[in-house]
């Protein structure tokens, strides 16, 4: 809008009539064509005919949603569960802990070869690999970092700490107790 319409506005109309006619302003001849904001389907003819046209028409795509499981919706607010983090110990203690016992005990265990316990396809077992070349004295280090040597855990159950009745319950104490 330039400066001369404006001008010519303010004086025409008032200083107070110069902003631009909203939902609320104008009189009522105004307001009742003016709409509610929702868009036209169609038009009036000359004769005053409404032509729906089909195009303009609004259609929901509303997606197939059978077989799909949705999650409930937690609030922010909600209190913290129950359930504890993980930690490095725990994951080994039921991870790894009861391979090396079960290697253990069929007399198969050794320090040296732990890679078997995670399996060929595990992703870091090449990069340990390669750093236990470069250092053939580190003790081994998992990716947690340094949770158990391998070789406490043998020395843990070939020095008598554990004796067989603690190995031979249903839930016996985690490897993390045993101090060599």
């Amino acid at each position: 809008m330039g400066v001369l319409a404006a001008a010519a506005r303010c004086l025409v109309r008032g200083a107070d009539r110069m902003s631009q006619w909203t939902s609320k302003r104008g009189p009522r001849s105004f307001r009742g064509r003016k709409g509610r904001g929702a868009k036209g389907i169609g038009f009036l003819t000359s004769g005053c005919r409404f032509v729906q046209i089909k195009e303009m028409v609004p259609e929901f795509v509303v997606p197939d949603l059978t077989g799909f499981k949705l999650k409930p919706y937690v609030n922010y607010r909600a209190p913290e569960g129950e359930e504890t983090p993980l930690t490095a110990a725990q994951l080994f203690s039921e991870a790894v802990a009861p391979l090396i016992v079960q290697d253990f005990k069929d007399g198969t265990f050794d320090p040296d070869n732990l890679e078997k316990l995670l399996g060929k396809d595990h992703e870091g077992a090449r990069c340990r690999e390669r750093k236990r070349s470069q250092d053939q004295s580190a003790p081994y280090t998992s990716e947690l970092g340094n949770v158990w040597d391998a070789r406490t855990v043998a020395s843990c159950f070939s020095s008598g700490v554990r004796d067989q009745t603690q190995e031979t319950q249903h839930h016996p104490e985690p490897l993390p107790n045993c101090h060599a």
